[in-house]
């Protein structure tokens, strides 16, 4: 949904970006952290966007290309 949402904003102009950004934190961090970074960010879908991009890019990245490394073994 998350991916979806994200595709969609990018797009369509008139998409919802606070809906991307909600599912795009939630799918990482949960429903509860993804309300306090929305709500630490002042409900800036673009700053959400942003920082949960660069968390997925420069850590869960590669956490998830160590496990289907461990699992090829």
């Amino acid at each position: 949904k998350a991916q979806q949402a994200l595709s969609d904003l990018a797009k369509n102009p008139n998409a919802d970006p606070m809906n991307a950004a909600n599912l795009f934190a939630e799918a990482i961090f949960g429903a509860d952290q993804a309300k306090a970074l929305i709500d630490f960010y002042n409900d800036d879908a673009a700053a959400v966007i942003e920082i949960c991009g660069k968390y997925f890019s420069e850590r869960l990245s590669k956490l998830i290309t160590n496990a289907q490394k461990k699992s090829k073994r």
